[in-house]
């Protein structure tokens, strides 16, 4: 069962027809254009071997049926990878983000009752998540105070939200032959930055809840740090070396004053 599409595809181009040469590669994976002849065996996680049935056509239609995820667990080199390339450069946002600022975020706006919204509990749903998809061949996610924001304002209330957009990522993911992803390239791109912008704003106004020079100080200096440089973790580290390095000097401060000679301090 075929159903049509009009349209670019979901990298802007518009093609009638494909064969498993056309289908883009991601970053450092490599897909092999012909299925294996003389029953060679396809390379370890590749994306025939994840589909040994003929691929159906990429581009032009969308082909429905059942696609289930294959185990694969990563070698130790896709490890130590991963660990430099990907994890040590996400922590900074991981922790800013989808720790803390989301947190923070959900008490914002529902009060007590997101008390359950802790950090260990963010932290351990993420990692859950985390070791799921990476055994399924998926990529990492996490939460987001963006995201919060965003739901919030659209309209959501509760876990049903969630409960709802998840059952259709995985209806699409499990029903249209692995195909679901150039669907969403039918959402116009102009629609797509109105709501990011209208959910950026209201994201930026959380800012006036900040209290005290202090804290104010290090919003601007992480804000302006990380658009001067596009570094993110620059801007999160000297925030942070900010906020600690005046506590360490109310700390020495004070200090000071009880190491003070009794007759010194009642001279003063």
């Amino acid at each position: 069962m075929v159903f049509s599409r009009v349209g670019p595809d979901m990298y802007g181009r518009i093609k009638k027809s494909g064969t498993a040469r056309d289908i883009p590669q991601a970053p450092g994976k490599r897909v092999s254009p012909d299925p294996p002849d003389g029953g060679q065996q396809p390379p370890h996680g590749s994306l025939l071997q994840r589909h040994p049935r003929p691929l159906p056509l990429v581009y032009g239609t969308r082909r429905l049926g059942l696609a289930f995820p294959s185990l694969g667990l990563p070698s130790l080199s896709d490890f130590s990878t991963a660990l430099l390339i990907l994890v040590i450069p996400q922590v900074p946002l991981t922790l800013g983000n989808a720790v803390f600022a989301t947190a923070n975020t959900a008490r914002s706006y529902f009060g007590a009752k997101a008390q359950r919204v802790t950090h260990k509990s963010l932290l351990t749903t993420m990692g859950v998540a985390n070791l799921a998809a990476g055994a399924l061949g998926g990529i990492g996610v996490c939460h987001g105070s963006g995201g919060v924001t965003a739901h919030f304002k659209l309209g959501a209330r509760t876990g049903g939200a969630n409960l709802m957009i998840g059952s259709v990522f995985l209806a699409l993911a499990l029903f249209l032959d692995g195909n679901a992803l150039p669907l969403f390239s039918l959402i116009p791109y102009s629609v797509l930055g109105v709501m990011l912008a209208f959910v950026a704003l209201q994201h930026g106004l959380l800012a006036r809840d900040l209290r005290g020079w202090l804290n104010i100080a290090v919003a601007i200096l992480i804000a302006v740090v990380t658009l001067a440089t596009s570094n993110l973790a620059l801007g999160f580290a000297l925030g942070i070396a900010l906020l600690q390095g005046r506590k360490l000097v109310g700390a020495l401060g004070r200090l000071a004053v009880a190491l003070r000679p009794e007759s010194h301090r009642r001279q003063n």
